[in-house]
């Protein structure tokens, strides 16, 4: 029987957050997440499913493998009744990974924001849309503090210190609805 905290998350799993120390690491364990073989990710609760992560998991579970470890993922879904999304994602990656995503993204219409590592930056940028209400904004990185915050419980000092020293980047379509950009282009990225 698998023993649970307080929160009913799988003890066992849990655990496994601590024994990584770098992007790689928390790459692999959040792949695992979004293809459904965990339960348990920091500052996120319960399985990554459901219409926002379902369709391109592959994509992100890759991309998550060659590096760019994301923690914020979107369809896009066309405006009707003033509700509507664009397709995004954002997360935290190395220099290396950057450039790559800066190569691939330099050539489309799809926006880019950078934040170097350890800077707090606001270019906020909304992403979703409900009933006409601005909902879901891109654009703020995570200040060191907002790091520990969210994933100091459960990585080690080391695999916290990764995030805080990574590059946090946010891609987002501008079209509202378009789908058949940013996932072909991360796929690529992630294969290559």
């Amino acid at each position: 029987m698998k023993e649970l905290d307080e929160d009913g998350h799988n003890l066992a799993e849990r655990a496994l957050w601590s024994e990584v120390d770098d992007l790689a690491g928390i790459g692999g364990l959040t792949a695992r997440w979004l293809e459904g073989d965990i339960t348990y990710r920091p500052a996120r609760d319960g399985r990554a499913s459901g219409d926002e992560t379902a369709e391109p998991a592959p994509v992100l579970a890759a991309l998550n493998r060659a590096g760019f470890v994301t923690d914020f993922s979107q369809t896009g879904l066309p405006l009707t009744g003033g509700s509507a999304r664009r397709a995004a994602v954002g997360g935290f990656c190395d220099e290396r990974m950057r450039l790559n995503l800066a190569r691939a993204t330099a050539v489309t219409d799809l926006v880019a924001l950078w934040f170097p590592p350890a800077v707090k930056s606001v270019a906020q940028a909304v992403v979703t849309l409900d009933a006409g209400k601005e909902v879901t904004w891109l654009g703020t990185a995570m200040a060191p503090d907002a790091i520990e915050y969210s994933y100091g419980e459960d990585l080690s000092l080391a695999g916290l210190e990764a995030l805080i020293d990574a590059w946090q980047v946010h891609l987002f379509d501008p079209v509202w609805g378009r789908d058949d950009l940013l996932w072909p282009l991360l796929a690529d990225v992630a294969s290559s």
